[in-house]
């Protein structure tokens, strides 16, 4: 399950009603013929997208498209290294006109990738200011985001997309706090939110549900976390995994699951940022560097076996796990792409160039390729980017 602690300490913020926007869209295509996939184990670029370099966006499949929204524009001279003398370096960074804080631009615009015929089109604006940070979650019929930042101040509001009427409708306003990095998590009939306050005081966090046939949220209850890492819901159980402050200098990584009426049960105890993921009927969290436990079936605990090897792993954060077929996984991390067993030998797959090592990007899985896009270069010390990658993992079995 995904989603963000709820708080009810915000003032309730209004959004307009809006009937309906109406937004040119048109294609931007590498070419006129659709795209040829990479062969199994490569990298393709895909067409240049009509939107600004951005970071910190999100994207999400259709089962057709790929839409991507929101996020910041970094420039290239935010910072950059500057000669400190003969054997020292420094950062210099611009800041606003203000002075208080750096020169990003934060967007609400988006637009739409078709990777069978390698083109775009843009989708109208939402009916609010650029986010960064956000989250979105596709329902099947609707994209809905939801929180993050307008630069500065965490928001509370929400909307959805329809991509087959290329308009959006505002969500109704739900008692939480502002967050910056917000978790939705779609149940086949539910959108659960985990949402809170970015600069939290005590360690509870908010979950609520939205009813889209309702147009209505439901208050669920709160888990004992700061923030939220990710989120995953395998058959009737969602499994939370996010971070608790222990003391004023020690937080805690914790896994949580929340069943049919019954209060969150603790699954166990972790370190750093944990990504979620399902294989072969197994519960897998992932931790950074190089780590992996499994979630055991009969006890319902964290298992104590790391499974995962992979040599140049490093210090992963960003992960998307996929799974391919039973037993066998797609990684994808800043330094890659990797695709392997648990506990099995690994195929390491890095995109070219200038799509290596990039940060705060998103990746998506269509069913048949990943397709990585935007993020910032250099290890978070580059520009915003605009371009994007598919790879094509090769599959036993």
């Amino acid at each position: 399950m995904s989603g963000h602690p709820i708080s009810g300490r915000r003032t309730a913020l209004t959004i307009l009603a809006i009937a309906a926007i109406v937004g040119l869209t048109y294609a931007v295509a590498a070419g006129s013929s659709p795209s040829t996939p990479a062969e199994a184990g490569e990298w393709r670029p895909i067409a240049e997208a009509p939107l600004a370099p951005r970071e910190g966006h999100t994207a999400i499949w259709t089962g057709t498209e790929m839409i991507v929204w929101g996020g910041q524009t970094v420039p290239d001279s935010f910072c950059r290294s500057v000669d400190a003398g003969e054997t020292s370096a420094a950062v210099e960074c611009t800041t606003s006109d203000d002075g208080i804080g750096p020169p990003f631009e934060q967007h609400a615009d988006g637009a739409a990738y078709d990777p069978d015929t390698d083109t775009w089109r843009t989708i109208p604006e939402a009916p609010f200011e650029g986010r960064v940070f956000h989250r979105a979650a596709w329902t099947g019929s609707e994209m809905i985001v939801w929180g993050g930042s307008n630069g500065f101040v965490p928001e509370v509001l929400g909307a959805a997309f329809d991509p087959s009427t290329d308009t959006w409708r505002a969500l109704p306003h739900v008692e939480v706090g502002g967050s910056l990095h917000p978790e939705l998590l779609w149940d086949g009939t539910h959108l659960w939110l985990f949402a809170g306050d970015p600069f939290p005081t005590t360690a509870q966090i908010s979950v609520a549900r939205y009813d889209p046939g309702q147009d209505r949220w439901t208050w669920i209850g709160s888990i004992d976390l700061d923030t939220v890492h990710d989120a995953l819901r395998v058959d009737d159980t969602i499994y939370v995994a996010g971070e608790r402050r222990v003391d004023d200098a020690q937080l805690e990584t914790v896994v949580w699951a929340i069943g049919p009426d019954e209060p969150a049960r603790f699954v166990g105890l972790l370190e750093g940022t944990v990504t979620l993921a399902v294989d072969d009927d197994r519960v897998l969290a992932f931790t950074s560097p190089n780590t992996v436990y499994a979630i055991d079936d009969d006890t319902e605990q964290l298992g104590s076996q790391r499974f995962l090897a992979i040599d140049d792993w490093g210090e992963e954060e960003e992960l998307t796990p996929v799974a391919l077929a039973p037993g066998e996984l797609l990684i994808y991390g800043r330094h890659g792409a990797h695709v392997g067993e648990v506990g099995e030998d690994w195929a390491h797959s890095e995109p070219p160039g200038e799509a290596a090592r990039r940060y705060h990007h998103t990746v998506v899985w269509t069913g048949d390729e990943l397709i990585l896009w935007g993020g910032r270069s250099g290890e978070n010390a580059g520009p915003s980017v605009a371009t994007g990658y598919a790879f094509t993992p090769s599959v036993d079995g």
